[in-house]
């Protein structure tokens, strides 16, 4: 949510000033992002198959990223795969809010 908000404030940018808050604000969600997403592939892919899962994976953020006039398209993946997510990923047997919380921190 942290980076599809901040694509989202991106594309709406009108100075260079919003565009780099905007920016930052995307670097935050990035930062959450890789930890969920390798705590997915983990659970997900036998351990076999992990090493292709996290390079796509690492290769698609890394895409995004780069491409500072794609904030619409990182705003639309966002949604999209928060829908995606809601739709096929289990829900879990229970929530570690404060290991979700302190994850990105870790990375």
């Amino acid at each position: 949510m942290i980076f599809g908000g901040g694509s989202i404030l991106a594309t709406l940018a009108g100075s260079a000033s919003e565009l780099i808050t905007s920016r930052a604000l995307m670097g935050v969600g990035a930062a959450g992002i890789m930890p969920t997403t390798l705590s997915i592939i983990t659970n997900i892919f036998p351990s076999s198959e992990r090493p292709k899962a996290i390079a796509v994976a690492a290769s698609n953020v890394a895409f995004v990223d780069a491409m500072t006039t794609t904030a619409t398209i990182a705003a639309v993946v966002a949604v999209v795969g928060a829908l995606i997510a809601a739709v096929f990923l289990p829900a879990p047997a229970r929530t570690d809010n404060v290991g979700a919380e302190l994850a990105p921190a870790a990375a």
